[in-house]
């Protein structure tokens, strides 16, 4: 077994019939497909079930109490057993003939191989994802961050646009944190540090529809910003690990998260009192991310109070 291709379900009815035949068209099969049914209270799971009745061979269906995608990840690493682990989002799907793209690349054992992604609406416009300013090829993980980050976007941190061989996730003990959310945050810093060889391709593979109702869309700024620094937190310990110089730009994009994340909080004085005043300064690398740093240093509470007023927070 190549390739495991794990799928997080929680009431897709719309849209998981889409995204499992996506993987059924392509023209390679050395495949399994799972799909963690995390407490859908809609048609999903029946769904999950009539494909794995259909194709008991290759479609395992595991059915859970309500835990959140992180819980239902981890959920799908532990049964699957393929030398690949792809994680596909239930109401995304992937290209026609992307896997068998990919299947060269199995046999080299690189820990990590990034694909190319789309982003496409509900009327069918679709634009690359990121631009990607990293040639292909293989990198070490130290190279590939250097590289990346230095523009701040030119790599991606979405989970669903790596494959992860499984070895390597296992040795690295690698798992998403549970009860949070911007999981990818944390998860892909950890396991690009923890990566040796990192493959780069320009296979386009992934379709990320933009839904309005997706989690990433969600009105809940209060929600989604002590989950950021919750991981800002706990990915400052592990940057700690790391001579400062090879993570320099990872700690750039903390200071990044940080400054994004404190003005979304209603009352932010508690969060500002729990992390050190040069928190973001400290870790900026960038000329904007030390200016925004500075402003803050100088008052927190003045600049989450106009970051809040200019971004309608």
């Amino acid at each position: 077994m190549e390739l495991s291709i794990i799928i997080p379900v929680y009431n897709v009815e719309k849209y998981i019939q889409r995204c499992v035949e996506s993987i059924l068209r392509q023209d390679y099969h050395n495949y399994e497909i799972i799909l963690i049914d995390d407490g859908s209270t809609d048609k999903s799971g029946k769904i999950c079930d009539i494909f794995q009745f259909e194709n008991p061979s290759f479609i395992h269906v595991v059915h859970k109490k309500n835990g959140g995608l992180s819980s239902a990840r981890n959920a799908g690493l532990k049964v699957a057993r393929g030398k690949y682990i792809m994680f596909l989002d239930s109401d995304d799907w992937i290209e026609n003939g992307c896997l068998a793209k990919f299947a060269p690349l199995f046999i080299n054992g690189y820990d990590l191989i990034m694909g190319r992604a789309w982003s496409i609406d509900n009327h069918g416009n679709k634009k690359s994802k990121l631009p990607y300013r990293i040639l292909p090829g293989l990198y070490d993980k130290i190279t590939y961050i250097r590289e990346g980050l230095k523009d701040e976007t030119a790599i991606s941190f979405c989970c669903p646009f790596y494959l992860y061989r499984r070895e390597y996730i296992e040795k690295n003990r690698l798992h998403f944190y549970e009860g949070i959310i911007h999981e990818d945050e944390l998860w892909m810093p950890i396991a690009l540090l923890r990566a040796d060889t990192i493959y780069i391709t320009n296979i386009y593979f992934y379709f990320h529809f933009m839904r309005d109702s997706s989690i990433m869309h969600s009105s809940n700024y209060e929600y989604s910003a002590i989950s950021t620094l919750k991981i800002c937190r706990m990915l400052d310990k592990e940057l700690n690990l790391y001579p400062r110089k090879e993570v320099k730009w990872l700690r750039n994009r903390l200071a990044m998260l940080f400054l994004r994340a404190v003005p979304q909080l209603k009352n932010p004085k508690p969060y500002i009192k729990a992390f050190r005043r040069n928190f973001p300064l400290s870790n900026a690398a960038t000329s904007r991310q030390k200016i925004k740093s500075f402003l803050y240093f100088l008052s927190p509470g003045l600049y989450c109070e106009i970051i809040g007023k200019i971004r309608g927070y």
